[in-house]
């Protein structure tokens, strides 16, 4: 996946008509004459992906004249698989908008990926697990057949496992969710991470598709 640029599209990768089974992907406009000596940096979790995109690049008359590929480095620590984490969530909130997920969840959701980017861990954080919050409000209304109760996340689910409403991945993304929100409210002065932020965004956008899909 390319690094996030924004106001940029010269061209698609992947195009629809070669890879359609492929939901994800990026768009640039670069001007080559005014940036001769762009560097992209390219990170992908699994190798196929990386080289559809160099054989795309390889292929198409504008680039593979004036391109050349570095080097491909795997890594295995975990912190560069949560430099995709971002990323993947601007993807997955971009395809949210166009099926059954309601607005206000997209919405909560896409808030907390805007403060991600300002580096605002904490609030982040905190409007992911709303939007957790929000969706275990709505099981829980499915479930009891009664509104809701104001009550955090923790609780929702504690009663909602109790009643055998959730299935093991929607435990573990509420697991996640509540295990960074703690961290992010209950530690003081201490500041939250990236990786607490992203793990938290993550397990709200996997809880928002466990349920809606």
């Amino acid at each position: 996946m390319l690094e996030r640029l924004r106001n940029t599209s010269i061209f698609s990768f992947p195009p629809k008509e070669y890879f359609p089974d492929i939901k994800d992907g990026i768009s640039l406009n670069l001007d080559f004459e005014a940036y001769p000596d762009l560097a992209i940096g390219v990170v992908s979790l699994s190798r196929e992906p990386i080289t559809k995109l160099t054989s795309f690049l390889s292929a198409t008359p504008k680039f593979k004249e004036k391109i050349t590929f570095s080097k491909i480095n795997h890594k295995y620590a975990a912190r560069y698989v949560l430099d995709l984490y971002p990323a993947i969530a601007a993807l997955w909130i971009d395809e949210m908008s166009t099926g059954v997920f309601p607005r206000d969840i997209i919405g909560m959701l896409s808030d907390s990926l805007e403060y991600f980017y300002r580096r605002d861990w904490r609030t982040s954080i905190v409007l992911s697990s709303i939007s957790a919050e929000m969706i275990l409000a709505e099981m829980y209304e499915e479930a009891f057949q009664r509104p809701a109760p104001v009550e955090p996340l923790g609780t929702l689910l504690d009663k909602l496992m109790k009643k055998g409403e959730l299935a093991e991945e929607m435990k573990a993304s509420c697991r996640r969710v509540t295990q960074m929100r703690k961290s992010a409210v209950h530690r003081g002065l201490a500041p939250p991470t990236i990786r607490e932020a992203s793990l938290a965004l993550y397990g709200a956008i996997q809880l928002a598709f466990c349920h809606y899909l």
